[in-house]
């Protein structure tokens, strides 16, 4: 089975004129009669944006179950900075997973899986696995764990685990 989503969102921005900057700071006190160098874009923008995604769903037999699905976040990339020569891109976020769902018994399955995300020059990823039982055709329970790796391009280190519990009732 292969599936394809597509998200749409609108977003409206905008702040109130009480904005403070560092070069109005002297001697730990604000004073609004400083002057100050940024110059604003406007107090308020709107855009559209969108996400889309692509994943295959395999049954391979009775007994195994496979995944595979690559998504972009942010397909418009918007510029959302409110200072004048000040660019602040919304990057667009890309990710792939694979993962599968093995009998190990006639209710119990394992469910490995892997989730890669790059947003601009920051990636991650998310490795675990996790242990489901099957109360009968329309229930499940699942527990398991997950590493979160950042910057795991270069230098693969491990700084985060990740408790996973589900409960999936059709």
């Amino acid at each position: 089975l292969l599936s394809f989503g597509l998200q749409g969102n609108y977003t409206n921005r905008n702040f109130s004129n009480n904005l403070q900057f560092a070069s109005q700071f002297q001697n730990n006190e604000f004073n609004a009669s400083y002057g100050t160098p940024e110059s604003l874009k406007g107090r308020s923008f709107n855009h559209f944006d969108a996400n889309a995604g692509l994943v295959y769903l395999a049954k391979i037999n009775g007994k195994i179950k496979f995944n595979i699905g690559v998504s972009v976040f942010n397909i418009a990339a918007t510029d959302y900075g409110y200072i004048q020569n000040n660019s602040k891109d919304n990057y667009r976020r890309f990710s792939g997973q694979i993962g599968g769902e093995f009998a190990v018994a006639p209710k119990v399955f394992l469910l490995p899986s892997i989730l890669f995300m790059q947003q601009g020059n920051v990636n991650q990823m998310n490795s675990g696995l996790a242990l489901g039982y099957g109360f009968n055709e329309k229930t499940k329970l699942y527990l398991g764990a997950y590493a979160r790796s950042a910057g795991w391009v270069k230098d693969l280190q491990m700084d985060a685990v990740i408790a996973y519990a589900g409960l999936d009732i059709n």
